[in-house]
């Protein structure tokens, strides 16, 4: 048995964290008011009553980008994302600016006075303006932005409104001692239909439009009113003996949220029982929930409460004197408005699970389509893989000594290097058999190229590269330099980079023709990525302390540097962003890949392993010593700390799911972090899935269903917001193509208005369902409501022309297969005699046809990858098994 040589690290005590403060924004003297966010242009959006402006914050670089003056003082805000308008309540000269999200052009419309609250309808696209110090509601045309009517209602000091779009009400409260009533406006007719009843001094107004029920604090009264939506009856529930000032509620969960001095109110919808949990004296008049993690925000004096909603305990976040809070159900941001500044809060809670493996687990990866996970154990020969959705866990037996695995999800297979034992067991992640493939001496590190099928093995004794077909299983032998150690692909260019810790340079792989050449690196090269958008590869040189950046096209390198003993680099992208892990300096180094300039961040003790979800911009970081995961937050540098089992020395991550996988070979575990427990709020994206999961083009007709199945009452769905590789930027509007108007659509992403475009090998669509719900309060004044993000990994692969694939030293007799025009055509010469058994397999092996010499009509088959397979032979040899793609 070899042996190979590692260091044994001591875990050190660590810390678990949950939400944490990422970012402090301060533009200058002001006093903000309100803040809304437009998820759809993933931007927040303050009102500074001192200043006279409007500030725009870019969420996904946690950045101010657009200041826009109005003619005075502004105040409330609301957002419609339908027509991708911010509307903006300005007291001392009476009128709301109407704000153009995408190109923040601004126009007036004249209002009586002190608009004091905002609320939209998207479905009839009308914007009610609450009129603080003046009794009436003023009703404006959002397609044309002109008053419709002013409407005159009950009382004084009307500063809260809400709207119903399901059944197309408003209700509009006064904080007025002498006029307890609430005023309900018929948004079809445009009158004020009824006066309800409330308490003394009624104190704001949210609406769960699921069950049809409104709620009024009164703050004068110590209670509650529930309005029934369908009669106007109403109930009071009383609420302890504070004053009750703020509301909100979860149309999830029916739960409904009432801010009081020193405790929160919960009050059951359905049944209208109550209890409370403490947030300490004095809180603020605005309560937040954020109905996608189930996570309930009470800001006040110092602090900021935070309520789980599922078991209702209470934590909190000192150091945060925030009146006002708004999340983005989107990215799970918080934002916490003081007085001069914006505190920008990651709403995750990374919840972390131990699942047992076998001995010495020292690498991890992922297949994000079947969400099963691979964790190679170095001294018990086996594979633990886990089901990613149920953490349940199988064992496969491996080679001697596994040490690395790669996964194919095109082909559903994993690929597992046995170091002791010289070669790769090859795992089919749909049958969970196993093949075993030569290689040459100590295999080391292995990496998949999806758009070809092949498989990259660096081996560490022999001083080469096996190249491994992924269809047919066959081999070929490319040289290295001495002592390769880490290997990676540009599925882009088809170029494959292998990093030789004894020569101090790069072998690069031609992967069409294997032809290679030598690119000089630093001291020990011991890791190397890929950003395959930008053409770069970065090697991380151990004993130079810096990264030998490539330029793929023309072979030039440039040196940057790093830390103490770089031992590991990840790639990000979307945002151009490199990260390399410092074992020895214990920090992290921040290349921005666009100038090459360095950041330094901290991370815990001999960080050794680094990867990137780029759908969240989270970058996690194993450390061996410390026994923990930095997570650092891509936006902003900012770090938290997540523990882990003993001398954690691998992860992985599924940005699909968004779990991250860490192998901890000193306690023979893996632990699992679950960064956003998200709950299900039954309004839902899905995609229709491509055939295999893959495509030949570079911007594929998307499309999908968007649902919203709230009961007894669902809002109608506004439509499908699309993106791709992340869900951190600004959105498009997929096309709705059926069920508009109600709570069912089918939508379409043809790309047609958007500059994106699926890269060869892996891509992850994001989509995220927005419905008609608005409510002035729940997710922060304003701020409209979107439902479970959806995150599908599409594989674009290269188009091929009947059969391709083949080795190029092979001398095997190819199978010719031809598609022309809907038929596939098998020659006799190729091989195929009649009365042979030829079938076509999908991409999991699932038989779709059989074959036989001649013509074969597949105008029936869905476009995509498929294989020929000589059923007659007596094993699965090369010859037997070829590769087609069908197209359209």
């Amino acid at each position: 048995m070899k042996r190979i040589c590692l260091f044994v690290l001591v875990c050190l005590a660590a810390t678990a964290s949950a939400e944490w403060l990422v970012k402090t924004i301060e533009p200058g003297a002001g006093c903000f008011i309100e803040q809304a966010v437009n998820p759809v242009t993933n931007e927040l959006y303050l009102t500074d009553y001192a200043t006279s402006r409007v500030y725009v914050l870019d969420c996904a670089t946690d950045s101010i980008t657009t200041v826009l003056t109005t003619d005075g003082m502004p105040w409330s805000i609301a957002v419609n994302p339908l027509t991708n308008k911010a509307y903006v309540g300005c007291a001392s000269d009476p009128g709301i600016v109407v704000i153009d999200c995408a190109t923040k052009d601004t126009t007036m419309i004249s209002v009586p006075v002190c608009p004091a609250g905002i609320a939209v309808n998207p479905v009839t696209n009308k914007v009610y303006c609450a009129n603080g110090m003046d009794s009436s509601v003023t009703i404006i045309d959002g397609a044309a932005d002109t008053v419709i009517a002013t409407l005159p209602v009950h009382g004084t000091g009307v500063y809260w409104i809400a709207v119903n779009p399901v059944t197309n009400r408003v209700y509009a409260s006064s904080f007025n001692a002498d006029y307890r009533n609430i005023a309900v406006i018929d948004g079809a007719g445009d009158t004020v239909i009824a006066n309800v009843p409330s308490g003394r001094s009624p104190y704001g107004v949210a609406v769960n439009p699921v069950l049809n029920k409104i709620y009024v604090p009164n703050y004068g009264s110590a209670n509650v009113t529930v309005i029934d939506g369908a009669t106007n009856d109403t109930t009071l529930i009383r609420v302890g003996s504070s004053s009750p000032r703020g509301v909100a509620v979860n149309p999830v969960t029916g739960k409904v949220y009432v801010q009081c001095r020193s405790r929160v109110f919960i009050i059951d919808g359905a049944t209208g029982d109550t209890m409370s949990v403490p947030v300490s004296f004095y809180s603020s008049e605005y309560i937040t929930v954020n109905p996608v993690t189930n996570r309930i925000y009470a800001p006040r004096p110092d602090s900021l409460f935070i309520i789980d909603g599922a078991t209702n305990s209470v934590t909190f976040m000192p150091g945060i004197d925030a009146d006002r809070v708004a999340v983005n159900p989107v990215t799970g941001r918080v934002y916490a408005m003081e007085e001069e500044r914006i505190c920008v809060i990651d709403g995750a809670q990374f919840d972390t699970t131990l699942v047992p493996a076998g001995d010495r687990p020292f690498a991890v990866a992922v297949n994000p389509v079947l969400g099963e996970v691979y964790v190679p154990n170095y001294n018990s020969d086996n594979v633990t893989v886990i089901d990613g959705v149920t953490g349940d866990t199988t064992l496969v037996p491996a080679g001697d000594q596994p040490f690395a695995v790669a996964v194919n999800p095109v082909l559903r297979k994993a690929y597992v290097t046995n170091y002791g034992s010289d070669n790769v067991t090859v795992i089919d992640g749909v049958t969970g058999d196993t093949t075993t493939v030569p290689a040459g001496s100590e295999p080391q590190a292995v990496a998949v190229n999806p758009v070809t099928g092949r498989v990259y093995v660096a081996n560490h004794g022999s001083h080469n590269v096996t190249v491994i077909d992924g269809v047919t299983g066959d081999t070929t032998t490319v040289p290295a330099g001495t002592w390769p150690c880490a290997v990676a692909v540009n599925p882009a260019t088809n170029r494959i980079y292998v990093a030789n810790s004894g020569s101090d340079n790069v072998t690069v792989i031609d992967g069409a023709t294997n032809d290679t050449t030598l690119v000089p690196a630093g001291d020990r090269p011991c890791a190397v990525a890929v950003n395959p958008v930008t053409n770069k590869i970065y090697v991380a040189n151990s004993g130079s302390n810096n990264v030998t950046v490539i330029d793929g096209a023309t072979g030039d390198t440039t040196l940057v540097p790093a830390g103490d003993g770089p031992s590991a680099v990840a790639v990000n992208p979307v945002t151009n962003k490199i990260y390399v892990a410092n074992e020895s300096s214990d920090n992290v180094t921040v290349i921005d890949g666009a100038t090459n300039n360095t950041t330094l961040v901290p991370a815990g003790s001999g960080p050794w392993a680094v990867v990137v979800n780029p759908v969240t911009n989270r970058v996690y970081v194993a450390n061996g010593s410390s026994g923990n995961v930095t997570v650092i937050d891509g936006a902003t540098n900012t770090t938290t700390t997540v523990s882990a089992g003993d001398t954690p020395y691998a992860v992985a991550v599924n940005p699909a799911m968004g779990k991250v996988y860490v192998a901890n070979p000193g306690s023979d575990n893996v632990t699992v972090i679950d960064p956003a427990r998200v709950w299900d709020t039954d309004v839902r994206a899905g995609f229709d899935r491509l055939p295999g999961d893959t495509t030949q083009v570079s911007n594929p007709v998307i499309t999908g269903k968007a649902v919203n199945r709230w009961t007894p009452n669902s809002t109608r769905m506004l439509g499908a917001m699309v993106q791709v590789h992340t869900a951190h930027q600004a959105w498009e509007w997929a096309e709705t193509v059926s069920g508009q108007g109600t709570d069912s659509i089918q939508w379409q992403w043809d790309w047609a208005f958007g500059t994106d475009t699926l890269r060869m090998g892996e891509n992850f669509l994001c989509a995220v369902p927005l419905e008609t719900q608005t409510a002035t309060t729940n997710l922060g004044p304003g701020t409209p409501f979107a439902g479970n993000l959806a995150v599908y990994p599409v594989y674009r692969i290269k188009p091929y022309v009947g059969v391709e694939d083949k080795p190029a030293n092979a001398t095997r007799r190819s199978l010719t297969a031809t598609i022309i025009r809907g038929c596939l055509f098998l020659p006799e010469a190729s091989g195929v005699k009649r009365g042979a058994s030829c079938v076509l397999l999908d991409i999991t092996g699932r038989q779709v046809a059989e074959l036989m010499p001649g013509a074969n009509d597949i105008r029936y088959v869905a476009p995509g990858v498929y294989f020929v397979f000589l059923a007659s032979s007596v094993e699965r040899e090369a010859s037997s098994v070829h590769k087609v793609v069908v197209q359209r």
